[in-house]
């Protein structure tokens, strides 16, 4: 989309749409001034840090997707940073972080910028509606070099206390950083016991360079990465500007501004709803794909439950598209842009705790059938079976002894957490 958006070109910056180029200008960098003359300039900027994420909307924002940019298809075309944030869901109950790399470069802008002849005599002649249908009401009065390196880390956590355990490890590297030593350690140990997926946008940089797929090698590519912007830089960033307030004007009656300010309100608006449903659709997506797995649906009717979360779901992926239709309809033309009045009504969801108790009867059945296939071999065999059941401070013990062998579901009543956690036990009895 960028590659559309050319120093002097005319925009539509709500909807990134581009137009004809109506200015006549000169291109050239912002360069530092002299440092022997007590004059400070800018240099590159390097931005390295390690991000929470708990939402769509909040991963949009950490790559600098604004609300209204992103719609499947609005506009021009859309960037490749909306592409990555509409091709991942973000549910309630993994754990997400960001590792980011910005790298810029001191701006190349435009000077002595004027209309051509063509362009102010469509504005003296026609107006600025006619000008804007052409030229659009903004242009593009530079762009910013350099690159990006976004690297979005998903923790496939299955309980609360796993999500804050994972959680609790990462916090201490939130923020900035510029090793990746302690990072890849903590992320070594939460990978012990949950899955971990890694998915990668870059901007800039050795594009031959083969994006990595698993965490480490993938810090260490976001580490490395600002050094290869600096040797591989190109154009992500356009600095927009408005003729009326920066290009010398014919005298001609002013056009209302208010239509852009209006296009832009109601783009925001849409674009927000629209992620909030698909975060909220995200998570209903695992819920039904998890449904067995939830404590509070053990005891209901599974197809009743699936029932009415699908049900939801097909709401919420309605709504979206009619949400996509206003604001291609509005990114058209302004006079079409209307409010949005939201339908969908949110479900509570359940906790975050993944107990998976089908699984683990289904477990304990075919221990208990390995068992007596042991017992029906053994010389020495006890026929009596009896359950026994003992509490200590620690645990919560369920055992059913069957001649030599014993199986027992262990509950971990910790008194610092609410939340079981279960493992199996077989434990041989020596007469």
């Amino acid at each position: 989309m960028f590659s559309q958006l050319r120093a002097g070109r005319g925009v539509n910056s709500n909807t990134g749409k581009p137009f004809g180029t109506a200015l006549t200008f000169e291109e050239r960098p912002q360069i530092a001034p002299n440092p022997d003359a007590g004059q400070l300039g800018q240099g590159q900027d390097t931005q390295l840090e390690l991000l929470s994420i708990t939402s769509r909307k909040e991963l949009a924002q950490a790559m600098n997707v604004s609300a209204s940019a992103s719609f499947k298809s609005v506009g021009g075309g859309i960037s490749g940073e909306a592409k990555f944030v509409q091709s991942r869901e973000i549910n309630s109950y993994y754990t997400y972080a960001l590792v980011k790399v910005v790298v810029t470069n001191p701006p190349m802008l435009i000077y002595n910028a004027e209309f051509t002849p063509k362009a102010t005599e469509l504005l003296v002649k026609h107006g600025w509606n006619k000008f804007e249908a052409s030229y659009g009401a903004e242009y593009v009065d530079g762009y910013i070099s350099g690159g990006s390196y976004y690297g979005l880390i998903e923790i496939q956590t299955t309980d609360s206390k796993s999500q804050m355990d994972a959680q609790a490890k990462l916090s201490g590297h939130y923020g900035g950083f510029s090793g990746s030593a302690e990072i890849s350690g903590s992320l070594k140990e939460i990978s012990a016991d949950t899955h971990i997926n890694v998915f990668v946008h870059r901007v800039g940089g050795d594009s031959s360079e083969k994006l990595a797929t698993t965490v480490e090698p993938m810090i260490e590519q976001a580490v490395l990465f600002a050094d290869q912007a600096k040797k591989y830089p190109v154009p992500f960033i356009a600095l927009i500007a408005d003729y009326k307030s920066t290009i010398p004007l014919p005298d001609i009656q002013d056009s209302d501004s208010l239509s852009m300010r209006h296009q832009r309100d109601c783009l925001k608006e849409l674009g927000e709803r629209y992620l909030d449903l698909q975060d909220y659709a995200d998570t209903l997506k695992f819920v039904l794909k998890h449904l067995n797995g939830f404590a509070e649906f053990k005891g209901r009717d599974e197809d009743q439950v699936r029932k009415e979360f699908q049900s939801s779901l097909d709401s919420a992926n309605q709504e979206i598209d009619e949400i996509v239709n206003k604001a291609t309809a509005c990114s058209d033309d302004f006079t079409k842009c209307e409010l949005h009045t939201p339908k969908t009504q949110f479900l509570k969801l359940p906790g975050g705790d993944l107990m998976y108790l089908k699984e683990l009867e289904e477990k304990l059945a075919q221990l208990t059938s390995q068992v007596e296939k042991l017992e029906r071999e053994a010389v020495r065999y006890d026929t009596e079976a009896k359950i026994q059941s003992r509490s200590d401070s620690q645990f919560l013990v369920h055992e059913q002894a069957t001649g030599s062998l014993t199986i027992a579901l262990v509950d971990e009543a910790r008194p610092e957490s609410n939340t079981p956690r279960f493992r199996f036990m077989i434990r041989k009895v020596i007469n």
